[in-house]
């Protein structure tokens, strides 16, 4: 677990890097995932899928922002928004 203020940057390369391996293990190009993939378009995703990116941001970051609100996101980009400081 890693903790304190991340960047956008390092939230959304950890993002990516999940993505990646959730569209690989289903044989799927993993090419394209990047901070503007839209994540329940991608990797043949659906809300349990997410909902477990989700478990594994709060573990990465220390951070539940779902705790507070129902952020509004769509892409890797967007998500990432809500777990930087």
């Amino acid at each position: 677990m890693t903790q304190g203020n991340m960047t956008q940057g390092e939230v959304e390369a950890f993002i990516i890097n999940y993505w990646k391996e959730r569209a690989g293990e289903k044989g799927l190009d993993t090419s394209t995932i990047g901070p503007s993939t839209i994540l329940l378009r991608s990797a043949d995703a659906d809300s349990l899928e997410l909902a477990i990116l989700v478990a594994e941001l709060e573990r990465f970051t220390g951070q539940d922002p779902f705790s507070t609100t129902a952020p509004d996101f769509q892409t890797i980009q967007d998500l990432a928004r809500f777990y930087v400081g």
